[in-house]
């Protein structure tokens, strides 16, 4: 497996865990580009990493004891 496979897998890792598993929002602005387009279902796509910090807070409001 290439470096770069590998840290891309450990971003993901690291966004999922973080963000979503752990209400860490603020790692998305580490993680994610600002030109990143976020398409998160039942929304129109968004620019940035605010999208997936919304994302994340709702589906964590939605299922507060969330383990990703």
């Amino acid at each position: 497996m290439s470096a770069e496979l590998e840290a891309s897998m450990r971003r993901s890792r690291r966004l999922y865990e973080e963000i979503f598993g752990q209400g860490n929002y603020s790692a998305a602005d580490e993680l994610l580009a600002e030109d990143v387009i976020n398409h998160g279902p039942g929304s129109p796509p968004v620019l940035g990493p605010e999208g997936i910090k919304r994302q994340a807070a709702l589906l964590r409001t939605a299922i507060p004891d969330l383990r990703a």
